[in-house]
């Protein structure tokens, strides 16, 4: 699901108004968010190793305000694809289901064994 990926100086992951469809872990480096050309390349915030991004983005499915840019001479990152993200979440979201549905029933279970004895 996750595609590993090694960046380079100044490379673009993405661009002001691009549809972003993608979420990106930051591995190794650090890139800079910012606002692009127009805005004479304004950096809003510095993403680190261990940081994600592009989250929201690909949530809103809106064009971004900003651009993503390498600033390590190397940088290693994961992506994340919009499909697979979904994938993880509905797969996640039926596990949970699945462990309330069976806390209820013990719960149940516990309440009709503690009315048996009072």
């Amino acid at each position: 699901m996750f595609q590993h990926y090694r960046v380079f100086k100044n490379e673009l992951l993405f661009s002001v108004g691009e549809f972003v469809d993608e979420m990106y872990l930051i591995v190794k480096g650090t890139f800079g968010l910012n606002l692009g050309y127009y805005n004479d390349n304004y950096e809003v915030a510095v993403i680190k190793e261990n940081d994600y991004f592009g989250d929201l983005l690909m949530h809103t499915n809106e064009q971004s305000p900003y651009e993503l840019k390498c600033k390590s001479r190397i940088a290693e990152i994961l992506i994340l694809k919009k499909d697979d993200f979904i994938t993880i979440k509905s797969t996640c979201y039926e596990n949970i289901l699945k462990i309330l549905k069976k806390s209820f029933k013990m719960l149940e279970l516990l309440s009709r064994r503690r009315q048996v004895f009072l």
